[in-house]
């Protein structure tokens, strides 16, 4: 033995490296797989997610991508495999986030399409770090239909679990969550057949005053600025039930 590696025994390495490789990728690609599943259930990837959408939790965006499915699936023949749709993504320009020092909360929407379904849907979305907060709503996400004239693969006939219970079209939902100096909305849930609102009034002290009629008076005004609102986006504020933060008397709920 001279010590140097025969042609047999250099052929036999070449064969093993090449074995070693080809477990590594199949491991890399068994691990890495689209299964279509989050902890949430089935789920359809937001593919530029992460390049777009800051300051949410991975929680959120499960959540976000399995109510994406759900409505997706509502709105396609057959079943659907969430893996199977690989180019839903979010909409150029149309991604918007507040933070409201107040609330601390994120808030914000965005659209996702993808040509492979043929559909369109608008995401909204209310988060707190603080997972305490009650400000965000019982449903901190929301993904709803959109106005036919913002479709880019045309009608389709769009059904979500808000519109299931309410009008086909709910022109409020394009505008929701809001928020401004005096108050937030939220969509919460379906109650009664009409979206129920949860809406937090920012009175500050000065507004409420020390007698009942002057705390009386100030939540009155700031739920008619709520109203007035709803009615300039050309709806009928009466038509929705309101969990507001504030009772008539002006205690905090």
């Amino acid at each position: 033995m001279n010590g140097s590696i025969t042609a047999r025994q250099r052929r036999l390495l070449l064969i093993f490296g090449v074995i070693f490789m080809v477990v590594v990728a199949l491991l890399v690609v068994y691990f890495t797989r689209d299964t279509g599943t989050n902890q949430f259930g089935a789920r359809i990837k937001i593919q530029n997610y992460d390049n777009i959408v800051k300051n949410l939790s991975p929680d959120m965006r499960d959540s976000i991508e399995n109510y994406t499915y759900t409505v997706a699936a509502m709105n396609h023949s057959g079943e659907l495999k969430g893996s199977s749709v690989s180019d839903m993504v979010i909409r150029n320009s149309s991604s918007t986030q507040t933070f409201s020092e107040d609330t601390n909360t994120y808030d914000g929407n965005f659209i996702i399409d993808s040509k492979k379904l043929q559909q369109s849907y608008f995401v909204q979305y209310s988060y707190s770090k603080d997972e305490t907060n009650t400000n965000t709503g019982s449903s901190p996400v929301i993904v709803s239909c959109l106005p036919k004239d913002k479709l880019i693969y045309g009608s389709f006939n769009c059904k979500d679990l808000i519109s299931e219970s309410t009008s086909e079209d709910d022109a409020l939902l394009q505008y929701l969550p809001f928020q401004n100096f005096s108050f937030k909305i939220t969509p919460v849930e379906v109650d009664g057949g009409a979206l129920s609102l949860n809406v937090a009034l920012y009175i500050s002290d000065v507004d409420l005053g020390n007698s009942a009629a002057s705390r009386f008076q100030a939540v009155a005004s700031y739920k008619q600025q709520v109203y007035d609102w709803i009615k300039s986006k050309g709806v009928d504020p009466t038509k929705y039930t309101y969990k507001f933060n504030y009772d008539d008397a002006g205690n905090r709920i």
